[in-house]
């Protein structure tokens, strides 16, 4: 039992969606690819922008700004982000401008 509970393990993948209100160009999109080598990426989507919201989601703080969204799958054994409430703040940006949560 334990060697099929490994395998199912080995298998798996982790999907994640990543949220910015920084627009994401070519260079900002390298640098989230080499951000994530690290963790085994299997996928990372092109960005997709959202139309201007009033109030976006999951950024309380901001008024009137466009979501950028880019989804990535992670493989196995690798997978190693930082979770408070839900969200993962990475380095080098303000806070509130993205959020990182794993997808269902």
């Amino acid at each position: 039992m334990r060697i099929q509970k490994y395998l199912a393990e080995v298998e798996k993948s982790y999907h994640y969606r990543i949220k910015t209100i920084v627009p994401l160009d070519d260079d900002k999109m390298g640098r989230i690819e080499h951000a994530i080598l690290k963790y085994n990426p299997l996928s990372l989507s092109q960005p997709k922008k959202t139309i201007i919201q009033k109030n976006p989601l999951d950024f309380p703080s901001i008024v009137a700004s466009e979501v950028y969204i880019v989804d990535v799958e992670l493989g196995p054994a690798r997978v190693r982000l930082r979770h408070a409430a839900g969200t993962a703040h990475g380095p080098r940006y303000p806070g509130g401008l993205h959020r990182c949560r794993r997808s269902q």
